[in-house]
């Protein structure tokens, strides 16, 4: 029946329906050749992320101690809330002589520790007082951190700068160790 369909048409209908045919061969080959090359990706993918796996299961004792070790030197009553952070800083900015701006702590949770970031912007401040500044978040670690600084000349003064602190401490959840 579609032999006698197809002798039928003209000879433009029979190359027209060939190409057509061919057309829709080839769309149908590229999309299982992508879906193969999908396939292949993620099976590879899936066997590296398998192997870290079992290195990391392998490795579960040595990590274990390691992880012991680091929390025996984090007391979990040093850490900081968002409160305490602003308290601290409050604090570090008033030895220094600052005059500044507290912005709302930002906070990350996560299962075993949360991460709480300040911004500090400070006014017209001598060099000196934003060493001291520097030196008190640095005494405080590993519970505080900065994490960037900002400094600009004051335009009324070229003597006193003007900076911006960005600093994150870690609040450790005592059930969850």
């Amino acid at each position: 029946m579609l032999k006698n369909l197809f002798q039928i048409m003209s000879l433009r209908e029979r190359f027209l329906l060939t190409v057509f045919i061919w057309v829709c061969l080839l769309v149908w080959g590229g999309s299982v050749m992508r879906a193969m090359k999908d396939f292949r990706t993620e099976f590879y993918s899936t066997g590296k992320k398998l192997e870290m796996q079992q290195v990391l299961i392998g490795n579960r004792e040595t990590i274990e101690i390691g992880l012991q070790n680091q929390l025996q030197r984090l007391d979990p009553q040093k850490t900081y809330n968002s409160s305490q952070l602003v308290g601290k800083l409050d604090s570090f900015g008033r030895n220094a002589n600052l005059r500044f701006d507290t912005n709302t702590p930002n906070t990350q949770e996560g299962d075993i520790f949360n991460i709480h970031t300040v911004r500090i912007r400070v006014r017209q401040a001598g060099i000196g007082d934003l060493i001291d500044f520097d030196n008190q978040i640095k005494n405080a670690a590993p519970y505080l951190g900065l994490e960037r600084v900002k400094l600009t000349a004051n335009k009324s003064d070229p003597r006193l700068l003007n900076a911006q602190f960005v600093i994150s401490s870690f609040e450790l959840k005592e059930n969850s160790l």
